[in-house]
């Protein structure tokens, strides 16, 4: 809340690194994925929701079901075999 907040403050622009998918949706405009080393981009996920957002907001689960399907992950957050079948 407090990056969110001091950002819209004074308009400035912030990258931040992350593991967490949740945490993107919830603050970012846009989502760039990356692969693995050597790192390039995968997919930019534009967020294009109102802020503020909220934690968990079921708009966003489609945009996390997209960033997660890149690390072969289901809309469950299960680890997918290579058939695409969850584990």
């Amino acid at each position: 809340e407090l990056l969110a907040y001091g950002c819209a403050e004074r308009c400035t622009t912030a990258v931040m690194l992350t593991h967490d998918v949740d945490e993107p949706l919830h603050l970012a405009d846009r989502v760039v994925v990356m692969s693995e080393r050597p790192a390039s981009v995968i997919e930019v996920v534009r967020v294009d929701r109102p802020r503020p957002r909220r934690r968990g907001d079921p708009a966003l689960a489609t945009l996390r079901t997209r960033i997660l399907g890149h690390f072969g992950f289901d809309h469950d957050g299960a680890a997918c075999t290579e058939s695409g079948s969850a584990q």
